[in-house]
Order: C-alpha cells, then sequence, then structure tokens
C-alpha cells in the first residue's frame, strides 16, 4: 500500500459504516514508515486513520535491531527499511530450560530424558538480526506507536555457533516432505528432531526453530497436536485419528432434528473438539482440512456452505 496524501476536506466516517471499508477489522501489510505516520481517528480511541480508513491491525516483516525483556513480555524494535516500530510480544506461559544432571541413567533412559527435555523447551526470544513477521494490534504508548503482537514467527534463524542461516521456509519444506511421503503419521517432537538429525541437511535444526516450523504447519492444517500422555502431532495429510474424531461427532450431531437433513456446521465440529483433553488447542484450519479430505474420499457429503452430513450414519 502507498501511504495515503493528508488533505484538509477528507471524510471521516462514523463506526456503523466502517465494515464497508475493505481495510477494517483485518491485517493491513503496511510500511513501519506509513504504520508511524497514523493518527488517531477523530473522535474515536483506538482507531487509526489511514486516508479515511479505519485501521486496527497491521502485519509486518522486518529485522530485530533491539531486543528487551520484561517479566511477562519481549520487546523488539523492528526495522524494515522504511522505519523502526516496537513489537511487544508475549512471553508463552511454560518456560522451562533447565538441565537436569543424571550421570547414573542407563544410556536408554538418558537419552529418552534428553528428548523430552528438548520437548519442553521454548524459545528464549528472538536476537539481533532475525527476521521476524509481525501481526498484532496497534497502540499508542508514551507518543510512540506500537504493535501489540497476537503472532509472531521467525523466518530466518541465526545459530550462535555457525554462519549458517536457517531458512525457515525450507525448513518447513522439508517437513513437508516427510508429511507428503508417510514417514511421519503420527509423531512426537523429539521424533521430528530425529528424523531431521538424520537428513543430510548441512545446517544445524535446533529444537527452538523447528517449533517455530511446526506453528507454521499448524497454521496451514498440516498437522495438529493432540494432547494425549504428552504432545503427539497428527499427520492430516493422510488418515489420523482426528479423522474419527470428526466421523463421530458429525454422526452423533445429525442425529439430531436440528442437523438430520442441513447437515452439522464445522463451528459445531470444532466446538465440540475443543471439548475434549485431546483437541482442546485445535484450530479452525485442521477441522476444514480434515472434512476436505473425508468429502474428498467420499466418507462425508457437503450440504451447505460449510455444512456436513456423515455418508453413513
Amino acid at each position: 500500500m502507498s501511504s495515503a496524501e493528508e488533505t484538509s476536506d477528507r471524510t471521516f466516517y462514523p463506526p456503523k459504516l466502517w465494515g464497508l471499508s475493505s481495510l477494517f477489522n483485518v491485517f493491513n501489510k503496511l510500511y513501519i514508515r506509513d504504520i508511524i505516520r497514523l493518527k488517531p481517528y477523530p473522535g474515536f480511541p483506538g482507531a487509526f486513520a489511514y486516508g479515511n480508513h479505519p485501521v486496527f491491525k497491521v502485519d509486518v516483516v522486518g529485522i530485530v535491531v533491539k531486543a528487551e525483556e520484561k517479566d511477562k513480555i519481549f520487546i523488539y524494535a523492528v526495522d524494515d527499511g522504511t522505519g523502526v516500530v516496537s513489537a511487544l510480544c508475549w512471553k508463552r506461559p511454560f518456560s522451562w530450560s533447565g538441565h537436569v544432571a543424571t550421570p547414573g541413567l542407563p544410556t536408554e533412559l538418558q537419552s529418552r530424558l534428553t528428548r523430552w527435555q528438548q520437548e519442553i523447551e521454548v524459545a528464549s526470544g528472538y536476537q539481533l538480526g532475525h527476521l521476524i513477521h509481525v501481526r498484532g494490534k496497534l497502540k499508542v504508548y508514551r507518543g510512540m506507536m506500537e504493535i501489540v503482537a497476537s503472532y509472531h514467527l521467525i523466518l530466518q534463524y541465526l545459530w550462535k555457533d555457525s554462519s549458517t542461516a536457517i531458512n525457515m521456509v525450507e525448513l518447513t519444506g522439508k517437513i513437508k516432505l516427510l508429511l507428503k511421503h508417510g514417514f511421519l503419521s503420527e509423531f512426537s517432537f523429539g521424533d521430528l528432531l530425529e528424523q531431521l538429525e538424520n537428513s543430510d541437511s548441512e545446517a544445524k535444526v535446533g529444537p527452538a526453530v523447528v517449533r517455530q516450523a511446526l506453528c507454521m504447519l499448524e497454521d496451514t492444517g498440516m498437522v495438529c497436536c493432540r494432547r494425549d500422555c504428552g504432545a503427539i502431532y497428527e499427520n492430516l495429510t493422510s488418515s489420523c485419528h482426528l479423522d474419527r474424531a470428526v466421523l463421530s461427532i458429525l454422526k452423533t450431531e445429525c442425529c439430531k432434528s436440528k442437523y438430520k437433513e442441513r447437515g452439522c456446521h464445522y463451528l459445531r465440529v470444532l466446538d465440540e473438539l475443543r471439548k475434549t483433553v485431546q483437541y482442546s488447542g485445535i484450530n479452525e484450519r485442521a477441522v476444514l482440512a480434515v472434512l476436505d479430505r473425508l468429502e474428498t474420499d467420499s466418507d462425508v457429503m457437503r450440504t451447505a456452505d460449510k455444512s456436513y452430513l456423515p455418508v453413513i450414519v
């Protein structure tokens, strides 16, 4: 988008008309230069005027040029080449980076413990030079524009002990091949690390960046995380446990008169899945990916926009 020119005869609209704007309530891809020039929308605190369009959310990609850690958040200065803006990223609710010394354990148990430690390792924040993608809401703090991130991800990760740059796109591409070729159907985080370590990649891949890649694949609906005895990831590109869970919900719900003829909407299926312990954190894309594949396999049929009936009840 190009920056809008300021004019004295600009018309600003009341909130009841904001839904007509293509920029309303979406993450707008703006240059940071344009973000820091935004002014409050006249008469409506919390909204900002891009031309005469109301803007709340933005989408930026840039390099971390400054990092500061607080009790509950990381504050990053992000530079996209046109300007610098602060991005506030909340810390993950669970953080553990300790090491358990177990010199007396047998080799096999020591190996399992190491894998377990890797699985619960979380990123300790981005570092200077990391290329990151940030989406979030705008706010003004002490006269300066900030982004309160609802989504953030490393696009390129530089390792301290290596000059090799690991491109996130290349890493996710490698994991996708493992998924499509059936090397990973149900797997733990440790299983994935082992597969990647056994590959012929020249770049060292660590747990933090692999976890980021898994988050990207969850966002696209290629994998989902199931909570059994720990976290198990399911490959949604082929038959999986989630298929059976979705079909079971459809069969139960479509016996009710409310859904018997017109089918059950996918959001209803999503709500029922989130009531279970196993799929409490599942997202919409995972459910839609499974329903699309079940429809292709003739296990369900679509009756209306994103509503489904099981073929055999």
